[in-house]
Parts: structure tokens; sequence; C-alpha cells
């Protein structure tokens, strides 16, 4: 596939023997062997240059192969350059046509890393080229290798990483996650910061990255892990210590007292983009994620905790990558006697009787003290605290 920006027009052509059939009203026009289309992009600039979602830069499809070979050749006028989910050779995979993501195309000079197997091309966008290939490799890299130990490895071999600069004092602001091309992620970087590696926003976009892609009502449960394991992760390679990590879960599970718009939680998950109750929904779900590994953990008959259902979920999202879940069909693809009896313990009551899972007692079991974070290592449960956040 070729992509050329010339001004504000993109044209694009589509050559060769690739089965993909285009859906919506802006689908591609035949010419000989290739599929082209050209897009006006003056609605997307950005940065001194355009940020295009892949839904404009690139036609839709309802259906492609999934084993199709993508390869994206994109030019633009100097000093500009393209940042894209494709490698640096422009190698890429058919959820370009499927999923979401970007195209930014803007003046920076593309930083190469390379972490936990994986490539990850970052494009540094206006003042965040002040942003070292040092702090870069901690903050990436770091959270890169801290998903890698929940998965086993991370999840791709190359991901397209935008940064661009966000208010001052603030770190990292702001993180999206995208699939289109494979794992992309944009970043809301302060440009003047010199040390990111407190950050938690990368654990927990890379953390997405290896999730089944989950209908919107669902989103409380895909959040609520990502939400769990920012914490867990990071202080298993030592991003933070595990009474930082436990003092940050219970600081942020104070949220699930708040009541939001007063919907239920797969309500005020579908709604979130409109109402803005996103710390209801996270942290929500991460008490019950909390709840669901305790009861696996706790259950004596139980093979599993919930890092194995995480592998289990990455593997079937990567077996099917172009797939969108329900939690219903993704829980039968999970199902086993011990998931179903924590489920049913610690999930059920909340999402069928509004009731907010029991966070509090459940850190007091572990020894947390869910108003300071302070630990008491007396506690019963002191041994699976320090079991899950235990350095690995």
């Amino acid at each position: 596939m070729r992509l050329q920006l010339r001004g504000d027009v993109l044209d694009g052509a589509l050559c060769g023997d690739a089965q993909v059939r285009w859906s919506g009203d802006r689908a591609p026009t035949r010419d000989g062997a290739c599929w082209r289309w050209t897009r006006d992009l003056s609605a997307h600039r950005a940065e001194g240059g355009w940020r295009v979602p892949l839904s404009v830069a690139i036609p839709r499809s309802r259906w492609v192969d999934p084993d199709a070979r993508v390869t994206v050749t994109a030019d633009a006028e100097r000093p500009l350059r393209v940042s894209g989910p494709w490698g640096a050779d422009g190698e890429s995979d058919p959820s370009l046509f499927v999923w979401e993501g970007y195209v930014v195309v803007a003046p920076f000079s593309p930083r190469a890393l390379r972490a936990a197997g994986c490539a990850l091309n970052v494009a540094p966008v206006g003042a965040t080229a002040g942003v070292d290939d040092g702090a870069l490799d901690r903050w990436l890299g770091g959270a890169a290798r801290a998903v890698a130990s929940l998965y086993g490895r991370f999840p791709g071999t190359r991901l397209q990483a935008v940064l661009l600069p966000g208010p001052p004092e603030r770190g990292v602001a702001f993180g999206l996650s995208s699939r289109g091309g494979g794992g992309s992620v944009l970043f809301v970087v302060d440009p003047g910061a010199r040390d990111l590696s407190g950050d938690w926003v990368a654990t927990h976009e890379f953390v997405h990255l290896g999730q089944p892609v989950l209908d919107g009502e669902d989103a409380w449960f895909r959040e609520g892990l990502a939400t769990y394991y920012q914490e867990v992760l990071r202080a298993r390679v030592g991003l933070q210590s595990p009474e930082a990590a436990w003092r940050n879960l219970a600081a942020g599970m104070r949220n699930v007292d708040g009541d939001g718009t007063g919907r239920d939680l797969a309500g005020e998950a579908e709604a979130m983009p409109r109402t803005g109750a996103w710390r209801r929904v996270y942290w929500t779900g991460a008490a019950l994620a909390l709840g669901l590994d305790l009861a696996l953990r706790r259950d004596p008959t139980a093979p599993t905790d919930l890092d194995e259902v995480s592998r289990a979920m990455h593997a079937l999202s990567t077996r099917s990558p172009l797939r969108a879940w329900t939690l219903d069909a993704l829980r039968e693809r999970l199902a086993s006697s011990a998931f179903d009896r924590a489920w049913a313990a610690v999930v059920v009551p909340a999402l069928r009787g509004g009731s907010p899972p029991p966070w509090r007692a459940s850190l007091r079991g572990l020894g947390v003290d869910p108003e300071s974070g302070a630990i008491d290592d007396r506690a019963p449960g002191a041994a699976i605290r320090r079991a899950i956040t235990s350095r690995r």
C-alpha cells in the first residue's frame, strides 16, 4: 500500500491480490490492478502537520484475509515525516483496515528502541523531541518489560509510539492505545520532563494491547484489568516498590464509592465517553479484578490465578486479532469451574445488584489499610499480598 501526502491531500493505493471487501461510502475505486482513494485532510491539522485517524486515511473493510501481508510506503514533503502503525520496513498487518489507529505527519526525528523483544518506533512530535533516549528507554522500555512479565512476552513485535506535547509538570498526562495495523499508542507528555520512569500510563496502555477487543458496555472489565495491573506489574519489575503499588491501589479504589452518574456498572461503562465517569468505571473494575485474583488464589481447586486468565485472554486475542468479543463470549472461552465460581462470587453481585465490590475488606485481609495504604505483615493474607507484587 502506498500513501502520499501533498498539502492537505492524501492519495492512497492498494495494489496486488489482497482479499479485502470494502464497507461504507468511502470505499476506494478500482484502477487496473490497484484500488485508489483520495482524502482531504484539512480538518486534521495538528502539531505543525496532520494527525489522521486510520479510518480517514485508509478505507475500512468489512472483511479482510487475516493472513494477508501488508506493506506500507508513506511519503510526505520534507521536512515532514510520517509515523503510522507499521514497522520501519513498512510491515503492517490486515488489522490496518479494521481497527482504529493514527497516521501522524509532522516534523520529527524518529527514535528506535528495543525492549522485551519489541521494536518501538517512537515519533517525538514538537517539543517532545527534548525527551532523551535514556529517558525513553527507562519509561517505555520499563513498561514493555513489565507487561511482558504478565503475558510471557510483549504483545507484539513492533509498536508505534507517538509523543505529543502536553502541559508542564504533568509527566504523562494521557495515553490512548489502538490496534489498527498492530500496536500503537499516543502519549501526551510534558516535554520538559527529565524522568518518566514513575509513569503508570504506558504500562496501562500496553496491557490493553494484549487483551481481546471488547464491546463498550464491557469496558469496565478491560479497563479494570489494566488499572489493577498498572500497579502490580510495575512492582513486579522494580519500577516501584510493592508498598507504593498497594498505596496506589488503595487510593484509587476510593473512587469506587463515588456514584458516578447513577447508572449500573455496565451502563456507566458504555456511557463513559459521554459522561466522563471514568474513575468509577476504571477503579470499580480494578476492585473486581483484585477480587477475582484473590478468589482464584484462595481456591484450593483452582489451578490458576488472574495472571493465567490474562494469558489465556491474550492467546485468544492473538489467534483471532480481527474479532470483537462480548464479555459473555469471552467468558465462555475462559470457562472453568474455579473461574466460574470466582465470577459468581465477585462480579455477579456488582453487575446484577449494583453492589460495590467489598474492596476495603479485601485490602484489610491482605494487610493493607484502605485509607492510608499502610502495610501490616501480620495480616492473614500477607503472604498472598507479597505473592501478587513480588519481583519476577
